[in-house]
């Protein structure tokens, strides 16, 4: 994107104009690299405002700002002095947005977001190009960023995530992407520490609804009565997915086969349809339904999902089997909350495997209240499942340890547990991981790696 364009876009031109390309936005001056333009977010920890210069001695080209000396502006090249320069950029990403894409494609929910995305976006590619949003760049900031950055030409699909840590957030992803067909996963325990209980969150995801044109599209979970029970009350296109009688993409059966391959059998349209994929477990099963359903309310034929279905690869860090050597890491460490850990340890239990199952678990984070007993819930399903080891790390996860009587050890973080694990995970044995994104549990993967490659 010129600066003349993101002008042109955002209705709005700036001080000193020069034109040029920008390479990509950045909010952080620490990392900003040469050719990107500068946001500056003003926060309750810091004043984005302030380090303009920072930026400009590493190669910004252009700059959003709420604030300025006046003095020293005309030294900035391409200056946007705005009020909010997140609410510019979602303006302008918005309007991006309608005068370039065709059909636009959002998903929200507790967990899954990033694997039924980038699913999504593999499926839809099949009948036009298609784009998405970046790894889980899905807030008010990071969304509108890719978007920029992201759609220099007109696409037939784009498809976006959408993230939620305080009520009115999604409302306004939604009002800067005005999705044509909306995916709402679940409602799970993920980030309930900031809100006063599951309804309260349930309302905040609801938020995905606002906006609606009779024409839009709802695809939801049918199994998920919070999901369900708000949708009902919505007129219009909705398709359902889920186990349960009445689903219109109903899962039949979730097999197993190994921890890179799984069958799934359901029934849509009066037909049973078999699906091979390499995301096992009955949490990816619902994953893969909602992706699914999408594709074909958006004209996708089945005969090209199942073919797509047979090649698309778990996301890095969300189930992906990764090789140490003669060891063998199951890695989903990239965010975790309650119902998450029990999937996925309810997966790795079902698994035929010839060599030892060791489980490692981070810290699940932003639980507020709820901590204590969510992770000591963990701790007594670790136990129930008979892993031949479980490892935790992190000052919430000895709640966990106390409450499991199975064979088990604690360490006080990411660094003492892979020490641990170096020295008493033996050739053949399989790892899963799974931790919050704050534990970091990819430092032990790294470390595994080293002791085992």
């Amino acid at each position: 994107m010129r600066v003349s364009e993101l002008a042109k876009w955002s209705g709005r031109s700036p001080e000193n104009f020069h034109d040029c390309e920008i390479s990509g936005f950045c909010a952080d001056s620490r990392i900003i690299k040469p050719g990107e333009a500068f946001v500056a977010i003003r926060t309750a920890r810091a004043d984005g405002n302030r380090f303009l210069s920072d930026a400009e001695g590493k190669g910004a080209v252009a700059f959003i700002a709420s604030a300025c000396p006046e003095e020293r502006a005309e030294r900035y090249n391409n200056l946007f002095l705005v009020k909010d320069p997140v609410h510019f950029l979602g303006d302008a990403a918005g309007r991006l947005l309608i005068a370039r894409v065709e059909t636009r494609v959002a998903v929200t929910g507790s967990a899954g977001k990033t694997t039924t995305k980038e699913l999504i976006a593999r499926l839809l590619s099949v009948s036009g190009e298609t784009l998405a949003t970046k790894g889980n760049y899905n807030n008010t900031i990071g969304l509108p960023m890719t978007v920029l950055e992201q759609l220099d030409h007109p696409v037939i699909f784009f498809v976006t995530e959408m993230g939620m840590s305080y009520p009115g957030e999604i409302r306004r992803l939604v009002q800067i992407v005005r999705p044509d067909i909306r995916v709402w996963l679940n409602v799970l325990t993920a980030h309930i520490g900031n809100f006063r209980g599951i309804e309260e969150l349930r309302d905040a995801k609801a938020e995905i609804l606002s906006r609606r044109g009779a024409e839009d599209i709802i695809i939801y979970n049918h199994d998920d009565l919070l999901v369900k029970s708000r949708v009902e009350q919505e007129v219009g296109l909705k398709y359902s997915f889920g186990a349960g009688m009445g689903a219109d993409f109903r899962i039949v059966s979730s097999r197993v086969l190994s921890l890179e391959s799984a069958v799934l059998d359901v029934e849509y349209e009066g037909r049973l349809h078999r699906f091979h994929h390499r995301l096992p477990g009955l949490h990816n099963s619902y994953n893969i339904a909602a992706a699914v359903l999408t594709a074909l309310s958006a004209g996708v034929s089945l005969e090209a999902v199942q073919q797509v279905l047979q090649d698309f690869r778990p996301v890095r860090h969300r189930g992906r089997v990764i090789q140490a050597g003669p060891v063998s890491i199951y890695d989903d460490c990239y965010n975790s909350n309650p119902a998450a850990v029990k999937q996925v340890l309810s997966m790795f239990r079902e698994v035929e495997l010839p060599g030892r199952k060791i489980v490692v678990l981070g810290d699940m984070l932003e639980l507020g209240d709820f901590s204590e007993m969510r992770h000591r819930e963990i701790g007594l399903m670790s136990a129930g499942l008979k892993f031949d080891e479980v490892v935790f790390f992190g000052n919430k996860m000895r709640d966990a340890f106390e409450s499991c009587t199975a064979t088990c050890s604690w360490f006080e973080d990411n660094r003492a547990a892979a020490e641990y694990l170096k020295k008493n995970v033996v050739p053949g044995d399989v790892v899963l991981i799974k931790a919050s994104r704050g534990m970091h549990g990819e430092v032990i993967i790294e470390q595994l790696r080293e002791q085992f490659e």
